[in-house]
């Protein structure tokens, strides 16, 4: 079952189609505190290679021992919070996203999960009329995938729905509390007209 994230930052308004902060819904940071709850072992049980396993939380902590250097080295050399702090960070931060590229997308969905990360996005709101409200989209449906792409935070559902053909429909994974299995609806491409909430889902084991 869903279990929303606490706290939950504000709502993302696809409707509205407004850009926030990567830091605001990132599901793709695991800070150092949240990588202490890593369990191999749980991975392992979800169908994981162990090897995978032990291969991905040695790239965090690669990353994250860069991380901590480049602050040491800013901080002594007086350019902390210059843009060239800034840039060098947020390269960084890419290397840690571009880990869902680099291993297999169902690992690094675990992982979020696992360690506390929101890793799905539930809808908070249908506005009347919308486009999400014509397809039949209910309060607390978490929508899994949109045009066959997993969703893993607000952002990326928003950023998806500007990408293609407006009006093209779309396939939305819907999954609702009460229903067997993932209910698929179509929308048009564009804003779907929903207030989104991160949550946190259990995904499906592997393989």
């Amino acid at each position: 079952p869903a279990t929303p994230a606490a706290p939950p930052p504000a709502a993302d308004e696809v409707a509205a189609q407004e850009r926030t902060p990567d830091a605001s819904d990132s599901h793709a940071a695991f800070p150092r505190a949240a990588m202490g709850a890593f369990d191999p072992d749980a991975l392992v049980a979800a169908g994981f290679r162990r090897e995978d396993v032990a291969r991905f939380r040695s790239r965090v902590d690669e990353i994250e021992l860069k991380r901590l250097y480049l602050r040491d080295q800013a901080t002594r050399e007086g350019w902390l919070e210059t843009p060239r702090f800034m840039q060098e960070s947020r390269a960084l931060f890419d290397e840690l996203v571009g880990l869902r590229k680099e291993f297999d997308e169902p690992l690094y969905d675990w992982v979020l999960f696992s360690t506390g990360h929101p890793n799905r996005v539930a809808v908070r709101e249908v506005i009347s009329g919308s486009a999400g409200d014509a397809a039949g989209l209910l309060r607390g449906d978490v929508i899994v995938r949109y045009d066959d792409q997993l969703v893993l935070s607000p952002t990326e559902l928003r950023d998806a729905t500007t990408q293609g053909r407006p009006g093209e429909l779309v396939e939305l994974e819907v999954q609702r509390e009460g229903e067997s299995g993932p209910l698929r609806i179509f929308v048009p491409r564009g804003p779907i007209g929903i207030t989104l909430a991160p949550t946190a889902v259990q995904p499906a084991p592997a393989g």
